[in-house]
């Protein structure tokens, strides 16, 4: 029965990519998103607390909501795992590579997908060389193709990913309280600079 748990699990992936395929989602889903995470963020009072961080995730919801079209370009709403790094992939006996851990999953651009990982883990750490951002690039387009201006929205998704990485560092309690507080800290802050920035952009 183990043995089959890994076609089960590709079964499920395949039934979840169809229905992916048959749903249309109209312009402004980015938004919806983050609405999404606000409205859980209300229901789970720890979310977002502390040093209340729910401000700069209702500044970054207005901009986009300011701005409805400000991701234009970015290609179809798809199903995108929202959460693609090594520790979500497992390895089959018969050496496929599959995708687990989908409680981040949404719909949303491909773009999405490519930079919520490529910001946190290629960009943001030293010592990794530029060669592994254009691997995971082919790889990812040897499945579904991005756009190639895609570096011009760069500064909207890392804000998207600032909400997601506020809710995920309190809700998941897996900092010392005193580091996450630091953590979110940063995190708000950068989060800020990065708006005002994109602001400034669009005059």
């Amino acid at each position: 029965m183990a043995g089959n748990a890994p076609r089960r699990h590709c079964r499920r992936v395949r039934r979840v990519r169809t229905a992916a395929k048959r749903r249309r989602e109209p312009r402004g889903h980015a938004t919806r998103d983050l609405d999404r995470r606000r409205h859980s963020a209300h229901r789970t009072p720890s979310a977002l607390s502390g040093p209340q961080y729910g401000d700069v995730a209702d500044a970054i919801g207005q901009f986009f909501r300011e701005h409805p079209a400000v991701l234009e370009g970015a290609g179809a709403p798809v199903l995108c795992h929202g959460d693609v790094h090594p520790e979500h992939h497992v390895r089959t006996g018969d050496e496929e590579v599959l995708g687990i851990d989908f409680e981040h999953a949404l719909v949303a651009p491909a773009e999405y997908d490519y930079w919520r990982t490529v910001i946190p883990y290629f960009e943001a750490r030293d010592g990794v060389d530029e060669r592994v951002e254009r691997k995971f690039r082919d790889g990812y387009e040897s499945v579904r193709s991005l756009p190639d201006d895609g570096a011009q929205r760069r500064p909207l998704y890392s804000l998207l990913n600032s909400v997601a990485f506020l809710e995920s560092l309190h809700l998941q309690k897996v900092v010392d309280p005193e580091e996450r507080d630091e953590m979110g800290g940063r995190i708000r802050d950068r989060a800020l600079e990065i708006l005002e920035e994109v602001r400034d952009s669009r005059g």
